[in-house]
């Protein structure tokens, strides 16, 4: 018969995670709108340990000439590992045409975390012009 030694112990190891949140910033400077009433004004970066998700407000009020406008924020739901996405607002018709020979700022709180809650939010606010 053969008997075996059951008297192992177990050492406890305790792992810890030193995960970079994603990144949100704001892009410096003027930015004018294309022919697709579009405009990019930020960005969000996510670290390369993981996928992240980007919370972002629908729409966004500007006022251009006294008169208020809503734009419609374009943001990506998830960022892959490592990557960057842009976060963009399309102008109507109505207030891209208002928008013309003026400027206005645009203001958006953008949240973003990862897989382990690592978070991290700004506010972004860019000036875009027509």
């Amino acid at each position: 018969k053969a008997y075996y030694d059951l008297s192992v112990s177990a050492t406890w190891v305790e792992l810890t995670t030193d995960v970079k949140p994603p990144v949100v910033k704001s892009l410096r400077g003027p930015v004018t709108v294309n022919a697709a009433r579009m405009a990019t004004v930020g960005t969000v970066t996510c670290p390369a340990d993981g996928s992240c998700t980007v919370a972002a407000p629908a729409t966004a009020s500007v006022m251009i000439a006294r008169v208020k406008y809503t734009l419609a924020v374009v943001a990506p739901k998830r960022v892959a590992a490592g990557k960057t996405v842009n976060l963009r607002v399309r102008l109507t018709t109505a207030a891209a045409t208002a928008l013309a020979g003026r400027s206005t700022s645009v203001r958006l709180r953008v949240a973003a975390a990862n897989y382990v809650d690592a978070k991290s939010s700004a506010m972004v606010v860019r000036t875009i012009k027509r």
